[in-house]
């Protein structure tokens, strides 16, 4: 599982178009993220 602060450059990175939501799915993938840490960041900006 990504510590806070990977997740909050995961989460930059996918807001900047710089990660697609295919490369946040590959890092729970690989354990980089946890599934609710992905969701979080997929989430629709409200």
């Amino acid at each position: 599982m990504a510590n806070d602060v990977m997740f909050n450059v995961y989460k930059s990175y996918y807001e900047l178009k710089l990660f697609t939501a295919d490369d946040i799915k590959l890092f729970v993938e690989v354990g980089d993220l946890s599934q609710e840490q992905a969701n979080q960041i997929l989430q629709p900006v409200a």
